[in-house]
């Protein structure tokens, strides 16, 4: 144990591990944000409740068996700085780790257990090839990883390359899905437990054009994570 003690702190002397939001030294090698940041920004606990305010958003337009994300997503925080550094800054490693430590927080969750298939929301091929990856399937990977899940990143398709969503409302969100996503195939979601991966929930328009197709399959159920859900 001493040899193991004196080795961690070796790594940690010479590869420190950094907070993701400011670059600080983490007070624990599995917390994502420094002692700083953890007080402004601390993860949600709606993974541990079957339904909770991310499943009571879709009643009505969707009948989820769970949903949770890890954060609260407010302008101008630290959640979004981050979600702007992965989109559009060529950092996927960030997803990557967010995704390794939900993951493991998942475990502790007995909504998640009986997950059968992850897949995560697709980007259109042509905003993929500019960007170099899909943010969703980098945080997605890192889940199934940590929950021993399969992934799947070819089952869900975008068709059409729609306008950007930032500046729109929830109706003009869920007119620019309509016919956006389709399946390559319905025979892998027969009868499956799904859980689909975005990285922000909003207005949620997004999530439901993909279960609306994810439907058409007849899986079993259905269930969302995100990294962030707003407020």
């Amino acid at each position: 144990m001493r040899i193991k003690s004196y080795l961690d702190a070796l790594i940690d002397v010479f590869f420190p591990v950094l907070c993701i939001a400011c670059d600080s030294r983490c007070d624990e090698s599995k917390e994502l944000f420094c002692f700083k940041c953890q007080n402004l920004q601390s993860p949600t606990s709606l993974h541990l409740r079957k339904e909770n305010e991310f499943t009571d958003h879709f009643i009505g337009r969707l009948k989820l068996h769970t949903a949770a994300a890890l954060y609260y997503y407010t302008p101008g925080g630290i959640v979004h700085q981050l979600l702007e550094q992965i989109k559009y800054r060529s950092k996927p490693h960030i997803a990557d780790k967010i995704g390794k430590y939900y993951g493991n927080m998942l475990t502790e969750s007995p909504w998640f257990h009986d997950i059968d298939l992850i897949l995560p929301v697709p980007l259109h091929p042509k905003k993929q090839a500019k960007r170099g990856y899909n943010q969703c399937e980098v945080f997605g990977k890192s889940i199934a990883e940590a929950l021993s899940k399969e992934f799947q990143n070819n089952i869900l398709i975008k068709l059409h390359d729609s306008t950007s969503q930032t500046e729109m409302g929830r109706l003009e969100r869920t007119r620019n899905m309509n016919n956006t996503f389709a399946l390559s195939s319905k025979e892998k979601l027969f009868n499956k437990n799904i859980l689909l991966i975005d990285d922000v929930m909003t207005t949620g328009a997004t999530l439901e054009a993909c279960a609306n197709e994810i439907l058409k399959a007849r899986p079993q159920s259905i269930s969302f994570l995100t990294i962030a859900i707003g407020k």
